[in-house]
C-alpha cells in the first residue's frame, strides 16, 4: 500500500517501542483485501498481529475508492473473502483484548466518565480514545458520577473489549 517500510522495519520499532515504555498503548488499523491480497499475505499479517498483541486494533475491508493509487489495481479480493479475513482478525485481537484486559482485574486506573447508559457509568482509561477503544463500566446504582470528570476506578471484571469497576475512595 506504499507506506514506505517493511513488517521488519515496523516490528523492530514497536519492540524498541516497548522496550523503552513498557507500559505503552499501541493503537493500529489494518486493511485486509487489498487488491493482490493473498492467502499467504493474510496468513502472515495473522501471524504478525498474534506476535505484536497490539492493545487497541481495528481492521476494515478495503474498498475501492477514485482518486487513490490501489484506484488503478483491479480490486480481486471478492468482499466475502474481505469480510471473512476481517473478522478472523478480529477473532484474533479479541482474544488478545480479553487477555490483555484479565490482566488489569485489580489495578487502579484514572477513568473520564463520558456518560452515563442503562445502568452504568461508561468511562474510559487514559488509554483508550472514545467511541473505538475499550470502555470502563461502573455500576451507577452504586455510585454517582459527573459526565467529564475524573474518577479512580479498580478493575473488578473483564471482558474482551471492557472493563467493569468499582470507584476507589
Amino acid at each position: 500500500m506504499r507506506r514506505g517500510t517493511t513488517k521488519e522495519k515496523t516490528t523492530k520499532l514497536l519492540k524498541e517501542f516497548r522496550a523503552k515504555v513498557p507500559e505503552m498503548t499501541i493503537r493500529t488499523t489494518l486493511i485486509v483485501g487489498y487488491p493482490g491480497e493473498t492467502e499467504e499475505d493474510f496468513q502472515t499479517l495473522k501471524d504478525w498481529v498474534k506476535e505484536m498483541r497490539f492493545e487497541r486494533l481495528g481492521c476494515f475491508t478495503y474498498s475501492h475508492e477514485e482518486n487513490t493509487h490501489a484506484y488503478n489495481l483491479e480490486d480481486d479480493v471478492p468482499e466475502e473473502v474481505k469480510m471473512k479475513r476481517a473478522n478472523e482478525i478480529m477473532e484474533i485481537q479479541s482474544q488478545i483484548s480479553w487477555e490483555l484486559n484479565e490482566a488489569k482485574i485489580g489495578q487502579e486506573f484514572k477513568v473520564v466518565i463520558d456518560r452515563k447508559e442503562g445502568n452504568y457509568f461508561v468511562g474510559r482509561t487514559e488509554f483508550d480514545s472514545p467511541d473505538v477503544d475499550n470502555e470502563v463500566l461502573i455500576d451507577a446504582s452504586k455510585t454517582y458520577l459527573k459526565t467529564g470528570e475524573f474518577t479512580k476506578v479498580k478493575v473488578i471484571e473483564a471482558e474482551d473489549f471492557d472493563l467493569y469497576g468499582l470507584v476507589v475512595d
